[in-house]
């Protein structure tokens, strides 16, 4: 039997300490390249993801991102920052400046970013795994330890989020929608005016639905309750109150002022005249209330005024005269003429039978029925 006997001291016996510590130095610079390639082939994928992303986004599209980075946590739990943004962009340059290793992996296009966000941080899991590290002394909160937390779960969140936002939203619509309407509805009904002026009146616009207090004394419109108080307390307005009040109309003319010297003025002038004639004798605008001929024009109608005179028909004026010779009968005046015409009543009465009592005797005595019957002869 042969024995063989190993020399440590040869450079060739794998058990030579020096050959293990070659070997294990040469595994490690294999595993630091192959953790590199990888690390690149990472950062590949993850650079050709971030930009087919940022190739869908326009500068002014609403959204709510997330991304990855290499910062840890305070118990060295990996994090996800995420966000809202309208410059999707330019917030990814920002981000790369800011965080060690920063790209994005989602983002979902919304229309209203900041309710979608704070829903977000409102729920269960974003509480839970919601982390805050601190970089150059400036705490930064928005961050997510996604040690236990899949992107696939992530991208399920706030796909939820955004759907229950927009049927809320579809919902807070219709519901504004039939506000709108009825508003609408309510805006469009007759309005009544009523019989004593009112200090002011509240309406509202149907473009933009915006309240306006209206003062009817003053023609005077403001949009909010204090202006319209401040208005209410100006002199001005107390004067154009109390001179409403105490104004002098003329319904038939429809003229209004507010003193008595032109209220007069206007009653005696020849056009409340010609308006209260027409309106009382049922006369045409263009029409003569002389001879009541129509015309097609005023121009006609005011030439032939000036050589039309009342006195030309008599029926004018005969009810002219009447109007002219009114007089006011007292009750003793009545009373008068009353007993004249008893008087008078009785008389013919009398006179009556006065007139029978004599034809009955001319009866009598044959001579009416004589004459009646045998009229006398002529003398030839």
């Amino acid at each position: 039997m042969n024995y063989c006997i190993s020399n440590p001291e040869n450079p060739e016996n794998p058990e030579n300490p020096e050959n293990h510590e070659n070997l294990e130095t040469d595994l490690r610079e294999e595993n630091e390249l192959l953790r590199k390639e990888v690390e690149n082939a990472n950062a590949m994928k993850n650079k050709i993801r971030q930009d087919t992303l940022l190739e869908q986004y326009n500068k002014d599209d609403q959204c709510v991102y997330y991304g990855i980075i290499n910062n840890k946590s305070n118990d060295n739990e990996p994090l996800v920052k995420f966000g809202n943004s309208k410059d999707l962009r330019t917030r990814v340059a920002t981000h790369q400046k800011t965080y060690d290793g920063f790209y994005l992996v989602n983002a979902f296009r919304v229309d209203n970013k900041f309710q979608i966000e704070t829903e977000m941080k409102k729920h269960p899991l974003f509480q839970m795994y919601q982390r805050t590290i601190e970089i150059n002394g400036k705490n930064y909160i928005e961050l997510l330890a996604v040690d236990k937390l899949s992107f696939d779960e992530l991208n399920k969140i706030i796909r939820t989020i955004i759907h229950t936002m927009s049927m809320i939203k579809r919902e807070k619509y219709n519901k504004l929608l039939l506000e709108r309407n009825e508003t609408k509805e309510k805006v469009s009904a007759p309005f009544i005016t009523p019989l004593i002026p009112v200090a002011y009146s509240c309406r509202i616009n149907n473009e933009n639905l915006v309240a306006t207090f209206d003062c009817s004394s003053c023609d005077y419109r403001a949009h909010t309750k204090r202006n319209y108080s401040n208005h209410l307390a100006l002199n001005n307005h107390k004067k154009n109150v109390e001179a409403k009040q105490s104004s002098y109309s003329c319904e038939c003319c429809n003229y209004v002022t507010n003193q008595k010297s032109h209220y007069l003025d206007h009653i005696a002038s020849k056009a409340h005249e010609y308006k209260k004639n027409v309106a009382e004798k049922g006369i045409k605008s263009n029409q003569c209330i002389c001879c009541l001929r129509e015309f097609n024009s005023k121009t006609s109608l005011w030439r032939h005024k000036n050589h039309c005179k009342p006195e030309d028909h008599p029926v004018n004026i005969a009810i002219n005269e009447s109007k002219n010779n009114k007089t006011t009968a007292t009750d003793h005046d009545i009373d008068v003429l009353i007993k004249k015409d008893d008087e008078l009543l009785k008389l013919i009465v009398i006179q009556n039978q006065q007139m029978v009592t004599l034809v009955n005797t001319l009866v009598t005595r044959g001579l009416f029925n004589n004459n009646l019957t045998n009229p006398p002869t002529p003398k030839s």
